[in-house]
C-alpha cells in the first residue's frame, strides 16, 4: 500500500484487534493510498479481492458492495 496518513493505523489497530473487519475495510477503501511510497494500483486490486471475500461473508451488508466497486474503479482508472 505504501504509507497512510498519521492516526489512519491507531484506527486500523482497534479495528482488526476488535474483529471489526467491516470498519477495516471501509476505511482503507475511503484511503488514499501515497503513491510515492507504495503502489495504487495493486492496493485498489488487492481491496476489491479482501472486499469480495469481505461480501460473501457479510452478504446484507451493502456499504462492502459499493466500496468493492469503488474499489474497482479505482484500479481501473489508475496508470
Amino acid at each position: 500500500m505504501g504509507g497512510i496518513r498519521p492516526g489512519h493505523h491507531h484506527g486500523l489497530h482497534r479495528w482488526f484487534t476488535t474483529g471489526n473487519l467491516t470498519a477495516a475495510y471501509l476505511s482503507l477503501a475511503a484511503a488514499r493510498p501515497l503513491p510515492r511510497t507504495g503502489n495504487p494500483t495493486t492496493y485498489w486490486t488487492t481491496l476489491v479481492t479482501a472486499g469480495e471475500l469481505l461480501a460473501a461473508t457479510r452478504p446484507s451488508d451493502c456499504r462492502i458492495k459499493y466500496a468493492v466497486t469503488h474499489c474497482r474503479t479505482q484500479a481501473t482508472t489508475r496508470p
